[in-house]
């Protein structure tokens, strides 16, 4: 299976936690689904960055494609 770069999901990402908080809300993205195989090399650790004042889990769930997903929502 061939996975095609999501450029969109990068610029919102940005190059570090700070600039993904901004970029969520400057978008007024309430919702953030993290799948733990696609989340994008080279850029920062989500899961081991993320703060409960920034996000909160809504729901956890594994899936032989993406591995462990979590649905958060953005504070």
């Amino acid at each position: 299976m061939l996975i095609e770069k999501n450029t969109d999901l990068e610029k919102i990402i940005g190059k570090s936690y700070g600039e993904f908080i901004r970029n969520l809300k400057k978008r007024e993205i309430r919702y953030f689904l993290w799948e733990e195989r696609y989340w994008p090399e080279g850029t920062f650790e989500f899961i081991k960055k993320y703060s409960s004042r920034d996000f909160t889990e809504l729901g956890i769930w594994n899936h032989p494609d993406t591995g462990q997903m979590i649905l958060f929502l953005v504070m």
